[in-house]
């Protein structure tokens, strides 16, 4: 894909960046979106999002205390591993010091075909990227049952691509690991779920393809991912095989954008019950 052209005025502000720090806690700024189109305008429409880590209601010089005791553990950890760890514990390590996580993520799934003509889907490929577009998650899954249509124009998946996959199992058990607690963006993610086997709180669940100010774009009907990219965000999406990543970035761009509205609407619907 061809990336275009940046001015010049930009091209400073575009080399790579450490992890900046604010109040203790880090804060990571991408500087693109892996495979998103329309890359400039894409990055202008980030830097204007003010997403940052969860908060917290620690005093700022205990949260100081407590990121820098969090880094010592983690050095310590890398030193010295403890033996006979079980892997439900090294799985929550290695999320607990991820420093791209932030408390809103997006996640899409590519599905293939099993059964009779391939009509029956489960999962081949998850990603998720954090509040600044940045992919923290994308493997690929193993399939436990025959292939019989990998629906790659869609999917963009190929029997390559699952030969060396992830076991369902862990894979469920990282995701599990990464939305806990954290909203979660995303389009028409009961698909997503339905293939994942997991769920997730109804609070915390922010749907592009159920936002009502969305749907009336489409009719009052479920809208496309595509069709939203492509009159509210002006990107063009999808435009052969689907991308995981791509998807998920786009949801959280349109999530960002209209954050205000759709958590006042939110607000308002639970102070009515």
């Amino acid at each position: 894909m061809e990336v275009p052209s940046e001015p010049k005025s930009l091209k400073k502000s575009h080399k790579k960046r450490k992890a900046s720090h604010e109040n203790g806690v880090a804060i990571v700024r991408p500087e693109f979106f892996d495979g998103m189109t329309n890359w400039l305008k894409l990055q202008q429409v980030l830097e204007k999002t003010k997403e940052n880590e969860p908060e917290s209601s620690l005093k700022s010089k205990e949260r100081k205390t407590r990121f820098k005791k969090s880094h010592k553990k983690k050095r310590e950890y890398k030193r010295n591993p403890p033996q006979n760890q079980t892997s439900k514990t090294k799985h929550l390590f290695k999320f607990d010091f991820d420093e791209r996580l932030t408390k809103t993520v997006s996640l899409d799934c590519e599905m293939v075909g099993v059964g009779p003509r391939g009509c029956d889907s489960i999962l081949a490929r998850v990603s998720i990227v954090n509040a600044y577009g940045e992919c923290i998650y994308d493997t690929f899954v193993k399939p436990k049952e025959k292939v019989t249509d990998y629906r790659t124009f869609v999917s963009g998946v190929r029997p390559s691509d699952l030969v060396d996959g992830k076991d369902l199992l862990d894979v469920q058990k990282d995701v599990l690991a990464i939305l806990e607690g954290r909203r979660l963006v995303g389009h028409s993610l009961r698909n997503d779920f339905a293939v994942l086997f997991i769920d997730h709180p109804r609070h915390l669940i922010r749907d592009t393809s159920k936002y009502a100010p969305f749907k009336k774009l489409s009719g009052n009907r479920t809208p496309s991912l595509k069709s939203l990219a492509a009159k509210l965000l002006g990107c063009e999406i999808q435009g052969a095989e689907h991308n995981s990543i791509e998807d998920a970035q786009a949801a959280m761009l349109l999530y960002l954008n209209h954050k205000n509205e759709w958590e006042k609407s939110i607000n308002q619907w639970r102070r009515k019950k």
